[in-house]
């Protein structure tokens, strides 16, 4: 019983951080995450999606006030999400994805795209060239082209998105 409720308990945390999230308010998701971690760790073991997922999304809640920690967290996930290939395929690109925003925050940029091209790759390859998850992450390598200041990078992949998104449609 114990570990149905710690599972449980694990669960309504990563859904309370991620309706935080939603809400544009990932600051305030980093309490239950910080209880739901642990006790996802103890109940399914630190390899299972949903303890990917609540360190995913903690990171997610740090990575303004906190890079180099979101960083580290994210370095934890990854090696195990891209060991549950291709049951883990969305949370490995999104945290390999969070990890690029994560260098781009500490202006390293070559590191970022690369992270970005990664999770682009893994998205096409598991998801699919026109999954709407695979279009958005194309989006935000483009962003992270113009942030860089790279326009004509930044512009041949959004529009690259955009023809996604058009098939897609």
């Amino acid at each position: 019983a114990g570990t149905c409720a710690a599972i449980s308990a694990a669960r309504l945390g990563l859904s309370v951080a991620q309706s935080y999230s939603s809400l544009g308010e990932p600051v305030k998701a980093e309490a239950p995450l910080v209880t739901a971690i642990p006790r996802a760790e103890r109940a399914l073991g630190r390899d299972h999606p949903v303890t990917l997922r609540l360190k995913i999304e903690r990171a997610i809640a740090i990575g303004l006030k906190d890079p180099r920690g979101a960083e580290a967290l994210l370095a934890e996930v990854i090696p195990l999400a891209l060991q549950g290939l291709p049951e883990t395929a969305r949370d490995t690109a999104d945290a390999i994805e969070q990890r690029s925003y994560v260098r781009a925050k500490q202006d390293r940029a070559e590191e970022s795209y690369a992270d970005l091209l990664q999770a682009t790759a893994l998205r096409e390859r598991y998801l699919g060239r026109l999954h709407e998850d695979t279009i958005w992450g194309i989006g935000g390598l483009s962003n992270t082209y113009g942030r860089f200041g790279d326009r004509t990078r930044q512009l041949a992949t959004a529009e690259d998105a955009l023809r996604r998104a058009r098939q897609a449609l």
